[in-house]
């Protein structure tokens, strides 16, 4: 079946398109002509907006299960209950003292666990570690660890890390996208006037602070989240592997005014955003990605400012086919298209890495779907039973405490009857006055109470969920008792324990193939190849003497030149596991065999085994207790230079 293509139906009704007939000045790269209005726009967009609309016929299917797991991660408020409604049956429950129906949180609970394993094992320091593959590599490789992980902690990327692992666990993936960003701004300095005296000395006589403007105040790595429901890859492909796809895409939500200063900006690559000023600069996939989702408020006549999205898209093309240029090979492009009308961004990409600058990871994947199923949605439906059977016993709770009569309206007045106000006075029909007819005019029904298992029931499923999900209620911070008599030993509970974590450790394993390691190397080729400027890194841990002792600073801080970076590495792989997931009891005891054994003591690193225990312990400052002993040589040298003092001298 043909695709049908239409882009944003209500950019057509703009007054505004005429202006794609004028020619507004731009100088385009290439020197192609990008004009909104040129045949070669309209080819380019036209090509864009087919992947888009191929993307986002199979990722749309499976956005309303998305919407169902949303609305059980947060509270939800049937519509119904909204301010808003106007409807006769709304107001009468809106004036009701009833209950909204119930969302148990047990998929909130099993999610927060995952994301707890996670972070706690990947967001250790450093997050990446690269090793050189020859010996001159070394020193190179660790300045490019340090380096990478003062930009981690500058960026914050483990909050997007986070995002990322949260994507996964509720939607089957996530996303980030790498890039590399230089921020520039006003950057104050001391100018020093002075007078050369006679015996050759300058002397200083006022100083002045000076503002230096368009200064690069940072540069590095930062990483940016992509909505799940507004990613379009090439689902030809699985999800884990994006670098197989002809194209990788996604929308992002911005503004008019974020893309003027953008375009400002001359050294960026953005252009034709005076065109995109006078259209409806939404997009048609963000409209109908966000359609019906509550995380999501998207009302454009309740913003001030003016909205726009950017269909970003990596496409690796053949230029002559896209008549950009004569080569007859592929090559990797960057568009970026406005509102579904006008490209605003083309840029040719020639990253060292060859890579798209994607990472996705898919921990509960098959190995051949574009759209895997996350864990949430393995046990959503258990959620949803859940969620009945309270729901249903409260509103069985309710029924059972307000009264329910059979009346005969021919004996009593209905009307006084239903009146909700104390002290009532029910009036007979005339008919009934004088005469025993009373004790037939009205009579209770029996209420039985069908749901009483509910809740015994709801809680079993809570149990198979959590089983399902190796989320049990000890990893979750509690103690389960689950209906038993006897006391639970300490290695049962342990095994339990570590059956749970080795499955979180699996898929900490998959995402670290899947996303880490990828990214590890696009970070580390973005800082080797755009890197222009030197900087200090501060040195924490475990930085050996024998690499630092030339380089380093006295105050634990290390210069790094890019030239320094230019090496070949290999990235350390991580084994998913968190400090304090091995048993401290068994090493503890390794400890002391070993140290009894004048065999083994002698093969045996003490120091490294101590410091292993104690991080598993939960230390992590095991370094700053570790006594620096230096060779005497070395420690006089370092008294001629002043930079050792004796106690004495210290007490004096």
């Amino acid at each position: 079946m043909p695709i049908s293509v239409s882009g944003n139906s209500t950019s057509d009704t703009k007054k505004g398109k005429k202006i794609f007939r004028k020619d507004l000045g731009y100088d385009y790269p290439d020197g192609l002509n990008l004009r909104p209005n040129s045949d070669l726009h309209k080819k380019l967009r036209q090509k864009l907006l087919n992947r888009a609309q191929a993307s986002h016929n199979v990722m749309s299917k499976y956005k309303d299960r998305w919407r169902d797991i949303d609305k059980v991660l947060r509270v939800y408020i049937p519509p119904e209950k909204r301010q808003g409604s106007k409807s006769n049956e709304t107001k009468k429950k809106r004036n009701s003292d009833g209950y909204a129906d119930l969302v148990i949180p047990e998929s909130y609970a099993t999610m927060e666990t995952i994301l707890t394993y996670y972070m706690s094992s990947f967001l250790q320091d450093p997050i990446i570690e690269y090793e050189g593959t020859s010996p001159e590599d070394v020193v190179g490789a660790k300045l490019l660890t340090h380096l990478i992980s003062h930009q981690v902690k500058k960026s914050r990327m483990g909050l997007n890390l986070h995002t990322q692992f949260r994507d996964d666990t509720a939607y089957g993936f996530g996303v980030v996208a790498p890039m590399w960003r230089r921020y520039y701004g006003k950057k104050p300095r001391v100018e020093q006037y002075g007078i050369h005296r006679p015996d050759g000395v300058i002397e200083i006589t006022r100083e002045e602070r000076v503002i230096d403007k368009d200064v690069l105040l940072y540069e590095g790595n930062e990483l940016q989240n992509i909505n799940p429901y507004l990613y379009l890859p090439d689902v030809s492909v699985p999800i884990h592997e994006p670098e197989k796809g002809e194209y990788q895409g996604w929308v992002e939500e911005t503004t008019i005014g974020d893309l003027q200063r953008r375009e400002a900006d001359k050294r960026g690559m953005y252009f034709n955003i005076k065109y995109l000023k006078e259209i409806d600069g939404r997009s048609q996939y963000t409209i109908a990605g966000k359609k019906q989702n509550t995380r999501d408020s998207y009302n454009s006549a309740n913003t001030v400012a003016r909205n726009a999205d950017i269909i970003w898209m990596y496409v690796d093309l053949i230029p002559k086919d896209w008549e950009l240029g004569p080569e007859e090979s592929p090559h990797k492009y960057l568009f970026g298209l406005g509102g579904d009308e006008v490209i605003v961004a083309l840029e040719r990409v020639d990253y060292m890495h060859g890579r798209t600058p994607v990472c996705v990871c898919a921990s509960n994947f098959d190995g051949y779907s574009a759209t895997p199923v996350s864990k949430l949605s393995v046990v959503h439906d258990i959620q949803k039973l859940i969620n009945f059977m309270y729901t249903s016993h409260v509103h069985n709770i309710r029924k059972a405490l307000n009264d329910m009569f059979l009346i005969d309206p021919s004996i009593v007045n209905y009307y006084d009857l239903i009146d909700p106000e104390p002290g009532k006075v029910i009036r007979t029909r005339r008919a009934a006055w004088g005469n025993q007819m009373l004790d037939h005019a009205f009579k209770q029904l029996n209420v039985t109470d069908i749901t009483q298992q509910h809740v015994q029931e709801a809680g079993f499923l809570g149990n198979l969920m959590r089983r399902v999900s190796a989320t049990g209620e000890t990893l979750q911070g509690g103690i389960g008792g689950g209906g038993r008599t006897t006391r639970i030993s300490a290695r049962e509970a342990g095994g339990a324990i570590g059956a749970s974590l080795s499955r979180f450790q699996k898929n900490a394993q998959i995402i670290d193939m899947q996303s880490m390691q990828p990214l590890a190397e696009i970070l580390a080729s973005h800082t080797q190849e755009f890197m222009e400027e030197s900087t200090y890194v501060k040195v924490m841990g475990d930085w050996p003497e024998k690499y630092g002792e030339d380089i380093r600073d006295q105050d634990q801080r290390l210069h790094i030149n890019p030239l320094d970076l230019l090496v070949d590495y290999d990235i350390q792989p991580t084994n998913g596991q968190i400090p304090g997931s091995e048993d401290p009891k068994v090493w503890t005891e390794l400890f002391q065999i070993a140290s009894q054994n004048p065999v083994i003591s002698q093969s045996m690193d003490w120091l490294k085994m101590f410091k292993h225990i104690g991080r598993n312990l939960g230390a992590k400052n095991v370094d700053d207790f570790i006594v620096e002993v230096q060779p005497d040589e070395q420690v006089r040298r370092a008294q001629l230079q002043g930079n050792l003092i004796n106690q004495q001298q210290a007490q004096g």
